[in-house]
């Protein structure tokens, strides 16, 4: 498994990529609306690197209560599998909780739906898993 990306909460997409453009991160992607996710996501990239830049969108938005909880701060690791299904049910019976159903990510590929699912661990946190694209 590689990564893919780190994800990092912030609470207004727009100001928080202009900080990180004056640290060297380009925009890799414009911001996409999640709508099934309640978020505003784009992607930036240093060397490499890249950031997932989620905002929630209101406080309806499922991760309005972690903003408020961990203020702008990365929060899950995304890694890139082979077999997403096989991945999730490997991890599943290691202990991992999965959160939700594997889902379409509308901000990768374009708006193109490469699936993705979102798993906890009590050591590591929220890992998110992506379907390689072949």
């Amino acid at each position: 498994m590689n990564v893919h990306h780190v994800g990092y909460l912030v609470r207004d997409l727009a100001s928080a990529q202009e900080e990180f453009l004056r640290l060297g991160f380009v925009v890799k992607s414009a911001a996409v609306r999640d709508f099934a996710r309640g978020v505003d996501i784009c992607f930036i990239e240093n060397g490499g690197y890249v950031l997932e830049l989620i905002s929630p969108i209101g406080a309806e938005s499922p991760l309005h209560p972690l903003l408020k909880k961990i203020q702008n701060s990365p929060y899950h690791i995304c890694y890139e599998v082979e077999d997403l299904p096989g991945a999730c049910a490997r991890f599943s019976a290691d202990g991992y909780m999965l959160i939700g159903s594997p889902a379409p990510a509308p901000a990768i590929s374009g708006g193109g739906g490469v699936m993705v699912c979102f798993l906890f661990s009590p050591q590591l946190g929220i890992l998110e898993l992506l379907q390689k694209n072949n």
